[in-house]
């Protein structure tokens, strides 16, 4: 899922022209793409996550409580050091 939002992120950043960040402090990543460079957008909000909603609960339809488990699972991803809690609903890959 936090794949998946920060590849729609950099997707938009290209349909804006590429060059502004969208979110003001953004911190992107530069990799390289078949010769090209290219920046990676590495920061999300909590509504980005939530956007997957309606696809887990057809996943997993037994689950009842699919937002406070996006939130769990992204205070899990946290814990482990797989995401930086940047701000109040903000975060970052580190």
């Amino acid at each position: 899922m936090v794949r998946r939002i920060t590849d729609a992120k950099y997707a938009g950043a290209l349909e804006c022209g590429g060059t502004t960040p969208l979110f003001p402090d953004a911190t992107h990543r530069v990799i390289p793409k078949r010769g090209r460079v290219r920046a990676l957008q590495t920061e999300f909000t909590t509504a980005d996550a939530y956007t997957f909603e309606r696809e887990l609960e057809q996943l997993h339809p037994d689950n009842k409580n699919v937002r406070p488990k996006i939130r769990q699972e992204l205070q899990e991803l946290r814990d482990r050091n797989l995401l930086l809690h940047v701000g109040r609903n903000y975060w970052r890959l580190p």
